[in-house]
């Protein structure tokens, strides 16, 4: 079974985040594209989450910026969703 995994696209690696990033807009543009072309192939799509401890510099679990970005959260709807601590 092939399947795409989405890794980590969330909040804090953009503009107003704990700790972002150059490229993001960019990055976050590539995985639009890539999940909407694995789901018209029929294509399992993955979303994974890394959330933090409270206390992190970053990705605190409750956090916005732990979030994903919200454009990710709408193209994944319906889809296998994985945090990781």
């Amino acid at each position: 079974m092939k399947a795409l995994l989405v890794i980590d696209i969330q909040q804090d690696y953009f503009p107003g985040g704990k700790f972002p990033l150059e490229g993001a807009e960019e990055a976050l543009q590539n995985a639009l594209t890539a999940i909407e072309r694995a789901k018209r192939e029929g294509t399992k799509v993955v979303a994974i989450q890394h959330l933090a401890p409270a206390g992190a510099p970053f990705f605190e679990e409750g956090s916005e910026g732990a979030r994903l970005h919200p454009k990710i959260e709408d193209a994944v709807r319906g889809e296998a969703l994985v945090t990781e601590n």
